[in-house]
C-alpha cells in the first residue's frame, strides 16, 4: 500500500517549487522547443529535494536543469549525476556561480547555498537577467533586500523566496 501521508513540510517544499516554476515560465504560451532552463547554485542536502521536484515538473512545466554549481566537488558531482539521470542530459558543472550566470542557456537559478550567500548571488543573478528561486532567508539585511527588489523591478525578473 502506498504511503499517502503528506507532511506540511513536504507540501510547502513542493508547492513552493511549483509556484516558483510557474512564475518563471515565459510570459507567453511556450512551444515544444521552449524550456525553462534552470541552474542549481548550492547542491547540498536542501537542493536534493529540489532536484527531485524539478524532475517531476520536467514535462508538465517544460523544465530542464542545465547547470549545477557547488564549491564542494562531491556535492556538485552527485547533483550532476542525479540531474543527468532525471533529465537524460549532462548539466554544465562549475564551482563558480559567475560562470553559471554567464551561461546564455540559463533562464533561472535556484539558490540553495549557506544563508550568507543567498543575497549576493541573487543580486548578481538579477543583474545577469535571470529569474531567481532563493531559499530563505532571502536577505539578511533590509538594504540588500531593497537592492534585490529594485533590480527585479528594473530588469522585470521574477524572484520567489522558498519556505524551507
Amino acid at each position: 500500500m502506498a504511503d499517502t501521508s503528506f507532511s506540511r513540510r513536504r507540501f510547502l517544499a513542493a508547492s513552493g517549487l511549483v509556484v516558483g516554476a510557474g512564475m518563471m515560465m515565459p510570459r507567453t504560451v511556450f512551444g515544444a522547443n521552449e524550456r525553462i532552463r534552470v541552474a542549481l547554485i548550492g547542491t547540498g542536502d536542501r537542493c536534493g529535494s529540489h532536484i527531485q521536484e524539478l524532475g517531476k515538473l520536467r514535462d508538465e512545466c517544460n523544465v530542464e536543469v542545465v547547470a549545477v554549481c557547488d564549491v564542494w566537488k562531491p556535492n556538485r558531482e552527485s547533483a550532476a549525476a542525479r540531474v543527468e539521470k532525471l533529465f537524460n542530459k549532462k548539466p554544465f558543472q562549475t564551482s563558480r556561480f559567475g560562470e553559471v550566470l554567464a551561461q546564455k542557456d540559463v533562464d533561472a537559478v535556484l539558490i540553495a547555498t549557506p544563508d550568507f550567500a543567498h543575497t549576493p548571488i541573487m543580486i548578481e543573478a538579477l543583474k545577469a537577467g535571470k529569474d531567481v528561486y532563493v531559499e530563505k532567508p532571502m536577505s539578511i539585511t533590509v538594504e540588500e533586500a531593497n537592492e534585490a527588489l529594485d533590480l527585479a523591478r528594473k530588469n522585470e525578473r521574477v524572484v520567489q523566496a522558498g519556505t524551507q
